[in-house]
Formats: C-alpha cells, sequence, structure tokens
C-alpha cells in the first residue's frame, strides 16, 4: 500500500495540482494534513481525504479523519488541535482511542517519524515539512521515502 502525504502548502493549489498528478496511479491514497487555504469544495479534493489546518478556515473541512484502506487504520489530523508543537501524546491517544496503526499530522513544518508503543500495540506516527509518500507492507511498519523533500 502506497500512501501520498501532504501538507501545509498555505494557498499554493499549484504544487498541490503537481503532487497529485505526477503519484496518481502510483499511490493508493491520498492524504492532505491541513493548511491548504484552499476552499473545503475545491474539485482537488475529489481524489484526496483532507482535513482542516490552523489557517484553513472554511467550514467544509474536517478535523480529522479515520480512514481504514483494508490494509491500515490510517488516523489524521493537521495537528494544531492536538498540541503536537508540545510534544505528541495526545495525538496517540487519539489514534489509540480509534485503534489507528498509522498516524499522520502536518503544523510543525517539521519531518519526523516516531513509533510509539502502548498496551503491547504499536503504531507509526508520521509528519513531514510538505509532502512524503510511504509504503506500507503488512509485516512491517512502513518505509518512509522522502523524494524531492524541497519540491518547488
Amino acid at each position: 500500500m502506497k500512501y501520498l502525504v501532504v501538507s501545509d502548502n498555505h494557498g499554493d493549489r499549484k504544487i498541490s495540482v503537481d503532487l497529485f498528478a505526477r503519484y496518481q496511479g502510483n499511490v493508493d491514497y491520498i492524504f492532505h494534513c491541513g493548511d491548504s487555504e484552499l476552499p473545503g469544495d475545491d474539485e482537488l479534493w475529489q481524489q484526496a481525504y483532507v482535513v482542516t489546518g490552523n489557517c484553513d478556515y472554511d467550514p467544509k473541512y474536517k478535523k480529522s479523519q479515520l480512514v481504514d484502506t483494508g490494509m491500515d487504520r490510517v488516523y489524521f489530523t493537521h495537528g494544531h488541535l492536538s498540541d503536537v508543537r508540545f510534544g505528541i501524546t495526545r495525538l496517540g491517544l487519539e489514534a489509540q482511542a480509534v485503534d489507528a496503526n498509522i498516524v499522520l499530522f502536518g503544523h510543525t513544518h517539521q519531518i519526523g517519524r516516531y513509533v510509539i508503543s502502548r498496551h503491547q500495540k504499536s503504531f507509526l506516527v508520521l509528519h513531514q515539512q510538505r509532502f512524503s509518500v510511504f509504503t506500507n507492507q503488512m509485516k512491517t511498519f512502513p518505509q518512509i521515502l522522502w523524494p524531492c523533500l524541497n519540491f518547488q
């Protein structure tokens, strides 16, 4: 399973259009973790799952989503409502409450990956600077691929 994860493009619609076009057919799911600053009914969102960020003011956006891909339970949010700048404990508890094994968020404008274990269950928490693609193989946690980190 391959996922394209995008976040914090802050009004740059073209970069999302370009990324979606570049990876369409090469990924199974597209997630946008907020701060797009685009309208909630933008046609771009027909091909992606999307949540609101602290710079998104359209009430059409959801605060978080849980997507069951058949292989993973992906919980994603922007992160500002989970106070991710101060740690990921709250986000981890949110993911645990919905039995997610992958958690995605943006907001911090930093790249990172954590594996958290709670009560003999592990899940992956991923956040990215702008976008990332990762694959998930059934017996391992996703291998993170960071192509074109400074994609312009």
